[in-house]
């Protein structure tokens, strides 16, 4: 099966917490979304319930769960670093890896967006500033690729899953993504 997962905006998966009270700390984030938070939202619009200390991966079944692939308008890009490749180029960037060449020519490339916060205790004193990353595609000529336009495609060998559509919370921040589970083959 195919799973698409579409951000409805900047997306937000920290790699670690925010700093303590004491300081001031800064996020980080992933570039794409992990499989292991991508399995919890399908566990999410898939089971009617999940027992709390099953692991997505078990709940649904899973025997493989592979990604992400990016596809944007339709086309799909493997990423490396911090830009994204036409998977018809995956090819032409293992040689210039291996051989020390000049990769291809990137797609588009993944930005990031730093807003600072402040973390309020319950006497609503400060308790620490922070700022938090937001991730999302940008076109190399400048401007951003429209949210609904980008999905995250993932492959599934999973025996709890069948073709659904539904929403689910994709990181922190309360994010919401639009997940469809297809058949190969399906239209996305």
């Amino acid at each position: 099966m195919i799973v698409r997962v579409k951000p409805l905006g900047r997306f937000h998966i920290g790699l670690k917490q925010v700093g303590g009270f004491d300081e001031i700390g800064a996020d980080a984030v992933w570039a794409a979304p992990l499989p292991s938070t991508v399995l919890g939202a399908l566990a999410q619009i898939a089971l009617s319930t999940t027992p709390s200390d099953a692991d997505p991966f078990t709940a649904l079944g899973c025997k493989r769960f592979w990604g992400p692939l990016v596809e944007i308008e339709g086309r799909l890009h493997f990423q490396a670093g911090r830009y994204l490749y036409g998977v018809e180029k995956i090819g032409a960037y293992i040689k210039a890896a291996k051989e020390g060449g000049r990769p291809p020519e990137p797609s588009y490339e993944v930005r990031e967006e730093l807003k600072p916060g402040v973390r309020l205790s319950g006497a609503k004193t400060v308790e620490n500033l922070y700022y938090a990353e937001f991730v999302w595609i940008g076109r190399l000529n400048g401007g951003a690729v429209e949210p609904g336009r980008v999905a995250y495609v993932y492959y599934a060998d999973c025996g709890a899953l069948s073709a659904r559509r539904g929403l689910a919370r994709l990181g922190g921040e309360g994010r919401l993504a639009e997940l469809a589970v297809e058949q190969e083959g399906g239209a996305g």
